[in-house]
């Protein structure tokens, strides 16, 4: 049996499913990247366990452990973005969460300007890299521009890219000149070149089966 985990805390016995019914949707992930955060942001996390399914990167599931509790983030690009805490001991043992309906929709096109540009390799640890930048524009940032940043790791081709941004989804699916693979550093650069808000490195790769079930409409479409 497995467990399955409501964000009501409760954990209880689960036999089976279908991969989609009239009222959920289901997501299934097959590999988790893990990630140290060079940068400790405002809820001290310096961890995140990002899992992706390799075959699909139209969504994402992001947890970070905080003490006890952990910070967990869920997009399907142009579907939902839904954010929550949850016991990171239940988290991990959990094959399969239940969320609630208190997800929000962010389409696509929220910011004005954006581009991808094929930056020069670049060396880390003796090791070659392709390179790539996201460029935008934000305005409810008062006209500050940050640029998103993205280091291939070597031979994971197999793997699709996993985006936190939907502009960046949606540029990607039609940029088929960007190197394939996930990432193995990406971070933010403000227009002085300093690296803020988030800078991730990869630490490991493993095969992790999960699966999310989200009710087909939000709260909000009730």
């Amino acid at each position: 049996m497995k467990k399955t985990l409501t964000l009501l805390m409760l954990v209880f016995y689960f036999l089976s499913f279908g991969q989609e019914t009239k009222n959920e949707r289901i997501y299934n992930f097959d590999y988790v990247l893990e990630y140290e955060n060079a940068i400790e942001d405002s809820l001290g996390l310096s961890k995140a366990y990002v899992f992706v399914n390799s075959k699909d990167n139209s969504y994402n599931l992001t947890f970070s452990k905080i003490r006890d509790n952990g910070y967990m983030k869920f997009i399907h690009h142009n579907i939902a973005n839904m954010n929550s805490t949850i016991e990171n001991d239940l988290f991990f043992k959990a094959e399969t969460i239940t969320l609630d309906c208190n997800y929000s929709f962010e389409p696509a096109n929220y910011f004005k300007k954006y581009s991808f540009k094929i930056e020069k390799d670049t060396i880390i640890h003796n090791d070659t890299l392709k390179y790539y930048s996201f460029n935008r524009y934000n305005k409810k940032r008062k006209n500050k521009t940050l640029s998103h940043h993205f280091i291939i790791q070597p031979d994971t081709e197999y793997i699709l890219p996993f985006f936190f941004i939907t502009d960046e989804y949606e540029k990607w699916k039609s940029s088929d000149y960007l190197p394939k693979g996930i990432f193995r550093r990406i971070y933010f650069q403000d227009k002085n070149n300093k690296i803020v808000e988030m800078d991730y490195r990869l630490l490991s790769i493993y095969k992790y089966k999960k699966q999310i079930i989200l009710p087909k409409k939000s709260c909000a479409e009730e």
